[in-house]
């Protein structure tokens, strides 16, 4: 579909349509989630559709108010608060300064491996920690966002529901509202939900409820959308059922945002410069890059001390401070910590480089991620240094746009330390149509795709209840026949029964009346 005429159309129409968009991270928050749903809503606006946005206040996450100024006018912000559960049980159950229960999210394969051999007491403290944060620390936003978004649907009566994570939290807020409106709903997933290796591991107990919860959202969803084809056939194997109502749709990157990005150099006259854009976490380790800049240093410590390695985000690994760990590496002379940045000081920094670093990770699930940073970077048209592994999606992307790149395997130093000298001095050749591809991944193709998948979805003409009906209180959850199940596009159009089950509220005491709403 072109871009340019389905807007044109829409606005000349004036057919314009609504959707509820619920999403953790968007701005002023400036994580990298955010830039999928921020560029959703910015292009579908120009496509006719009008977004409501169920999100969260901006409170301890990096702030970046520049990134409202891409927010449509016509956008109608909801910011519903949550709280963190183990916090709240530490300050009612200890004098301020002592933990009971575990607080970091951040647990790896090695510290539930030294549980087994702790005490009891550790161990149980720690399950309970587990279980008040499944599917994750935001669980809680539940309470308070689901009545603020039955009432937005009230006033706006948008066409889809669409959520997207991180955090999985935002997918079962969209159960909950599907479940009581019948309003098509679209889960989006960004990262897997059970089988992410970026997450750590937890007891059997909880991830049989992890599962089960990740079951519900992929069953009772309208349509499900991973941002990387090997999410997909992932799921897809894990649960077949989702087969005919599946799909892809990669991330991308604004056009018009790089069109204004100006190059700040970040190194000194002479020295070749590195950067990273970006949080270090989980399998993706600075290490791997430290002790490859001392591979340089080891085998041309000439060229090392031209090589400037720049790091923008987060200044801390696991709890270690990432000077610390470049110290320790014997490079801390020649590694830069710039700290977090604005979305508009980092990619003039990036742009300002000589190469851009993409660190990947090995193991299984690792190819079932692609760093959002991946797009930037092609947009940018930097030469990209990337660790991929050999079934990444990473390297097909890479082929696809033509990109200049050099891609070595997770882990391996010394690779990656030949990669570096041969681009710092120059005897890395790029291919002869270097970034041929990359308009491929301007993110309005990837909202065209998601404006006609919502034109599918609500497609049929729903029935309109007589303003006699009167909205029933205790609307309850309930699983979908057998056809909504499989079929994606098929429309409920009956008012849900009172019946034994799990009640999500009263309408009437959130002050919301559906006896108008067209339920589809």
């Amino acid at each position: 579909m072109n871009h340019r005429s389905s807007a044109h159309a829409a606005t000349s129409t004036n057919l314009r349509r609504s959707w509820l968009c619920i999403a953790y991270a968007f701005p002023p928050i400036n994580r990298s989630g955010t830039h999928r749903p921020l560029g959703f809503v910015r292009h579908l606006h120009a496509l006719g559709w009008d977004a409501s946005v169920l999100t969260v206040p901006p409170r301890a996450e990096p702030i970046d108010e520049s990134l409202l100024e891409s927010v449509p006018s016509t956008t109608r912000i909801i910011r519903t608060a949550w709280f963190d559960p183990v916090a709240v049980m530490n300050r009612c159950l200890l004098r301020p300064g002592r933990d009971l229960f575990h607080i970091d999210e951040l647990r790896t394969k090695c510290h539930y491996a030294a549980l087994n051999a702790s005490s009891h007491s550790t161990r149980m403290r720690d399950w309970v920690s587990r279980w008040v944060r499944t599917p994750d620390s935001r669980v809680t936003w539940l309470l308070s966002a689901v009545p603020s978004a039955l009432i937005e649907i009230h006033r706006r009566r948008p066409d889809v529901i669409f959520s997207t994570s991180p955090y999985d939290t935002a997918h079962l807020i969209a159960l909950l509202l599907h479940q009581s409106t019948r309003i098509p709903w679209v889960a989006d997933f960004r990262d897997p939900w059970c089988g992410n290796p970026f997450r750590p591991t937890r007891p059997k107990s909880i991830e049989r409820w992890n599962a089960a919860l990740e079951t519900a959202v992929l069953r009772r969803a309208s349509h499900i959308v991973c941002n990387s084809p090997t999410m997909t056939d992932a799921l897809i194997r894990r649960n077949p059922a989702i087969d005919g109502k599946c799909s892809t749709i990669l991330n991308g990157f604004d056009a018009e945002r790089f069109d204004a990005v100006s190059s700040h150099r970040a190194g000194t006259n002479g020295d070749f410069v590195l950067a990273h854009a970006g949080q270090f976490y989980g399998p993706r380790s600075p290490g791997v890059w430290f002790r490859a800049l001392r591979g340089v240093r080891n085998h041309n410590p000439s060229l090392a001390a031209r090589v400037t390695m720049v790091l923008i985000g987060p200044d801390q690994f696991e709890g270690q401070p990432l000077e610390s760990l470049a110290r320790q590496a014997g490079i801390a002379d020649r590694v830069r910590i710039l700290g977090p940045k604005s979305h508009r000081e980092a990619l003039s920094i990036l742009a300002g480089a000589d190469a851009v670093m993409l660190a990947g990770a090995a193991g299984s699930g690792a190819e079932l991620q692609i760093p959002n940073k991946l797009y930037e970077y092609l947009a940018l048209r930097r030469p990209i240094l990337t660790l991929a592994a050999a079934n990444s999606p990473v390297r097909t992307i890479l082929r696809d746009a033509a990109a200049n790149a050099v891609v070595c395997e997770p882990g391996d130093e010394a690779a990656l330390s030949g990669a570096i000298i041969r681009l710092a001095t120059g005897r890395h050749v790029a291919p002869a149509n270097t970034w041929s591809g990359v308009s491929l991944f301007d993110r309005r193709h990837s909202a065209d795709q998601l404006h006609e998948l919502f034109v599918r979805l609500t497609r049929t003409r729903p029935i309109t209840l007589s303003p006699e009906s009167k909205p029933r209180r205790g609307l309850v959850i309930r699983p979908p026949t057998a056809r909504a199940r499989h079929d994606p596009l098929h429309v409920k159009n009956a008012v849900p029964k009172r019946r034994a089950g799990i009640r999500l509220m009263s309408v009437q005491r959130a002050g919301v009346d559906l006896s108008e709403r067209p339920l589809t």
